[in-house]
């Protein structure tokens, strides 16, 4: 009996895409400032990445049941989509929520944080890290947002 291979997590792999990126952003950049690389082409690699975290914030800011979706660094808002009136905020919070939840995971030994979720009485965040970027996706308390982010 043959098995259809099982299908990949639609959010998965746009994490995966956007870690690629940033690994190739990363090797550009310190190719061309050691002198072994063209600042063109370090360049040409950052705005590839920047244009990928536009797209995953438009596409995500799309899904059912997002309200919204903040990509951050250090705090800063590098993109938003969706309905959310302080981004600025819950980029920074986000920033700070994930780095505690990395010193509880290394204290306990639970491996690299892939993913965390904080959930309120109104609304939950999904909170999760691909090429050293903050990831906040709002959504109300009661949304099935797995499923939302799992599918085409």
């Amino acid at each position: 009996m043959h098995q259809a291979p099982a299908q990949r997590h639609w959010l998965a792999g746009q994490l995966d895409e956007l870690d690629a990126l940033a690994r190739d952003r990363d090797h550009r950049a310190r190719e061309a400032s050691q002198g072994h690389g063209d600042e063109a082409v370090a360049r040409t690699a950052r705005d590839e990445f920047l244009r990928a975290i536009d797209r995953f914030v438009t596409a995500v800011s799309q899904r059912e049941h997002v309200l919204a979706c903040v990509v951050g660094h250090e705090g800063l808002v590098l993109a938003t989509g969706g309905d959310l009136a302080d981004a600025e905020t819950l980029a920074a919070v986000s920033q700070v929520w994930l780095a505690s939840a990395q010193t509880g995971a290394e204290q306990v030994k639970l491996g690299p944080l892939t993913q965390m979720v904080v959930i309120g009485a109104a609304f939950k965040v999904a909170l999760f890290q691909a090429g050293g970027m903050s990831i906040a996706i709002l959504a109300p308390t009661g949304a099935d947002l797995a499923s939302s982010l799992a599918g085409p």
